[in-house]
């Protein structure tokens, strides 16, 4: 095949997938990288390669299933990406790229390097802590790194051969996460730590530490839809923003529900599907 050049490289979190075109001596030729039924498979798609077998694929995650939007829909050009730095632009890809990527052990006490980027700042500054973070954190196609490539964001400081840039994704992915949800053994909270920037998104498919199925929705930076798949039968408490004081709730869509206090505990029941919605100040 000789010399491969110019070749171009698309990161596919949809499907979780690597694509890879380039010029060779012989002609163009395009291929896929991808984990298929538990391998990780060489998928040709042009050019005289073959279909190949790479590696057993045990460590790679399954495909999530959690989605989080806030309400960008701009082409997803990642020069153009990264040159606005806008999180709410980016936090989506953080997350899902997150979601792809095995978890790697590390210390949660660890805060050198661009590890210190990621500590849950001032309330009212996380959007500034997040851009900060994305800028120093990683480069190319979010790829983590150690130091933040000479930005001033961090001391300039000699760290330690074994500490992997791997963990800022998950690390990074929590404090995202904990923007929109907290939860305390039987009580969740509701968008606690929500940038005034994001002020309409959704965030669909999260898995709660009790096996519910929890998604959200908000507009005008308020609560408007919140649908609850019980993973155990519990009295469960909600913790919703404050200006809130009543919202609908329906025990499956046909039911025409009835009016609640924002602040009463709700029984939930193992399986069944539980949908809050028409919340009033």
């Amino acid at each position: 095949m000789g010399p491969v050049r110019p070749f171009t490289i698309f990161q596919d979190l949809e499907k979780g997938r690597i694509e890879v075109r380039a010029k060779a001596e012989n002609g163009f030729f395009r291929f896929l990288l991808a984990a298929e039924e538990g391998k990780l498979k060489l998928i040709p798609l042009k050019g005289l390669l073959k279909s190949e077998l790479l590696a057993a694929a045990e460590n790679i995650s399954s495909p999530p299933k959690e989605r989080l939007s806030l309400g960008i829909n701009k082409q997803q050009d990642w020069q153009m990406v990264c040159r606005r730095g806008d999180p709410a632009e980016v936090l989506p890809f953080w997350l899902r790229l997150a979601a792809w990527t095995p978890e790697w052990p590390y210390d949660p006490n660890e805060i050198r390097g661009t590890y210190s980027l990621l500590q849950k700042g001032e309330k009212g500054k996380q959007y500034t802590l997040l851009k900060n973070a994305f800028e120093g954190c990683f480069e190319g196609m979010l790829t983590p790194r150690l130091t933040d490539g000479h930005l001033g964001l961090i001391s300039p400081e000699k760290l330690p051969e074994t500490l992997s840039p791997i963990p800022i994704l998950h690390r990074g992915a929590a404090l995202i996460r904990s923007l929109f949800f907290a939860f305390d053994d039987d009580e969740i909270e509701l968008l606690p730590h929500l940038p005034p920037e994001f002020h309409a998104g959704r965030f669909i498919q999260v898995t709660t530490p009790h096996g519910d199925t929890l998604s959200i929705e908000w507009s005008k930076k308020l609560l408007k839809k919140v649908q609850l798949k019980a993973g155990s039968t519990r009295t469960l408490s909600w913790k919703m923003q404050r200006s809130l004081h009543s919202y609908r709730l329906r025990i499956g869509r046909a039911t025409r529900g009835e009016r609640l206090s924002a602040h009463e505990p709700l029984e939930i029941e193992n399986g069944r599907e539980y949908h809050l919605d028409r919340f009033e100040k």
